[in-house]
């Protein structure tokens, strides 16, 4: 595939409604509970066995061997379509030109924070409507508060994966030392600092950043989405960048200022990590840190890097994902997707492309690729694995029904950062909303 330059989205103006909440209860421990369940008929093909093609898509992960687990299932069927993944370098510039292009993929990634970037427009002028009757592809498999619906109605996008924000528990480190794990915030700083009595010096490990990844934000949107959902007007204000906008983030660089000054975060520790993915996922592995603050993205990594660790393959340990608690909520589940597919509707392979997604859209193939990659099913028939299982008694709260923008995100994320490392008061911060640039 040519390498080429930048991707960009028209801007779409999200529907804007209540946050969609719901507590759902574990039916025993380690056991999968199933959630919801779907009614979509199994996958019935469309075309002749016979039929011989190719399909090409383009993402950013270097590899994707859960997607070609799923390769291997569709040629059950098809044995005489080639399926291939590609991995494209600087994705996010180079997609939009890599769809203009003579070697263009059939499918590719796409993400909701391209939503209001008017430089990604191509992209989505280019992707097929799914929802088009035509096509017989059943979404109905697909959690409706996990997708975008674009003007018109149309679905030029389908989320695969998604993700969470949690903390990485070292389960044997709690139960050597007596403590339970956490269900609210106090409990949860009176946890750490039970570890540091213990002599434990590093009780939490996480990024410092900004980014997605980091700590930072791991604690704090959950928390933030959830909030700002429930405070009528506070949305539009917050999309446009308003400064007036800020006072809504009062409760939670409130919570940050005082997660940060209760001498639980060790932060040269934290310095230490030279990225918030392997670095921290290998660091945690050494067994003598109780928590991580990260995503279910980096949790997704934690299963091959086992066996990479000498300290893991000397000394195993139980671990699991849990929700960070938060003031007044507990635990929240913050679900959104990582990845959406999106269709090119000028690909010579249109219908195979069409065809692959009628069967990737299913329960069975939608839970079978978020197993072996390790994140949280979109499919509405989703259980709980030893993994996440935690998750089942949290309050639910979804992205894409808040209306929030990823500008707006940005500016919520650097806010804390700011706080966080003491480079900026609650207040200034607040005042600051808008213009909190790199």
């Amino acid at each position: 595939m040519e390498k080429r330059n930048i991707c960009s989205a028209r801007s779409f103006a999200p529907h804007l409604c209540a946050l969609l909440l719901a507590a759902i209860l574990l039916s025993g421990c380690g056991k999968k509970t199933s959630v919801a369940q779907d009614d979509a008929p199994a996958f019935v093909p469309r075309l002749d066995s016979g039929t011989t093609g190719t399909i090409l898509i383009a993402g950013h992960y270097a590899n994707f061997e859960a997607l070609e687990a799923e390769f291997d299932r569709f040629n059950a069927y098809y044995p005489g379509i080639e399926l291939s993944y590609e991995y494209l370098d600087s994705y996010n510039s180079n997609i939009a030109t890599a769809i203009a292009g003579s070697e263009a993929p059939d499918i590719f990634f796409t993400f909701t924070w391209m939503l209001d970037k008017p430089e990604c427009e191509p992209l989505f002028e280019a992707a097929e409507d799914l929802s088009a009757p035509a096509l017989g592809i059943n979404l109905s498999a697909v959690r409706q508060e996990l997708m975008t619906e674009h003007p018109g109605g149309k679905m030029l996008m389908v989320p695969v994966l998604s993700s969470t924000y949690g903390m990485l528990v070292n389960q044997d480190l709690f139960k050597k030392h007596g403590i339970e794990i956490p269900q609210t915030y106090d409990d949860f700083k009176s946890a750490c600092k039970k570890f540091i009595e213990e002599g434990i010096a590093v009780p939490i490990l996480g990024g410092l950043s900004d980014k997605a990844s980091s700590m930072y934000s791991a604690f704090s949107l959950p928390y933030f989405y959830h909030s700002v959902g429930l405070i009528p007007g506070s949305v539009p204000l917050l999309n446009s960048l308003n400064p007036e906008a800020g006072k809504f983030l009062a409760p939670l660089l409130s919570m940050t200022e005082d997660f940060m000054s209760s001498g639980i975060v060790n932060q040269s520790a934290c310095k230490e990590l030279k990225n918030d993915y392997d670095a921290l996922i290998m660091r945690f592995f050494e067994g003598d840190i109780p928590i991580a603050i990260t995503s279910a993205d980096i949790v997704s990594g934690t299963k091959k890097r086992e066996r990479l660790s000498e300290a893991f393959i000397a000394q195993p340990f139980t671990y699991s994902f849990h929700p960070v608690p938060v003031p007044e909520y507990g635990g929240i589940f913050f679900n959104s997707p990582v990845i959406d597919f999106s269709v090119n509707r000028n690909s010579r392979n249109l219908a195979l492309a069409n065809e692959f997604m009628r069967f990737l859209l299913s329960s069975e193939e939608l839970n079978n690729l978020s197993a072996i990659k390790r994140l949280v099913t979109v499919s509405t028939d989703f259980s709980f694995d030893e993994v996440y299982s935690a998750f089942a008694v949290a309050t639910f709260v979804y992205a894409e029904r808040t209306g929030l923008m990823d500008n707006a995100i940005k500016q919520v994320r650097r806010a804390v950062r700011n706080v966080a490392n003491g480079t900026m008061s609650p207040e200034e911060a607040m005042a600051n909303y808008g213009t909190l640039w790199e």
